[in-house]
């Protein structure tokens, strides 16, 4: 299987949203009615394959992810959760 192949494949598992600031909001939404059960969640941009945004729970180090907390959409990365 090739990688292109995979990374598709991935995504399909995932919600997809067209844009960072929809990505957002829905991991808003998701923190503060418990679905996501951390203080912080991240959302990142894909690659050239999906062209959307994701959102995780876990800071993976993907140096384009940026987080959101359930009373803060824009959290700058030198900011305790």
């Amino acid at each position: 299987m090739r990688a292109r192949d995979a990374k598709v494949r991935g995504c399909l598992f995932k919600s997809r949203f067209s844009d960072e600031a929809t990505a957002r909001a829905v991991a808003m939404h998701m923190l503060s009615s418990g679905i996501i059960t951390t203080k912080r969640a991240w959302v990142y941009q894909c690659g050239p394959e999906c062209r959307g945004w994701h959102i995780t729970s876990s800071s993976s180090g993907n140096y384009r992810a940026a987080s959101v907390r359930a009373d803060n959409p824009w959290v700058a990365p030198e900011f305790p959760a």
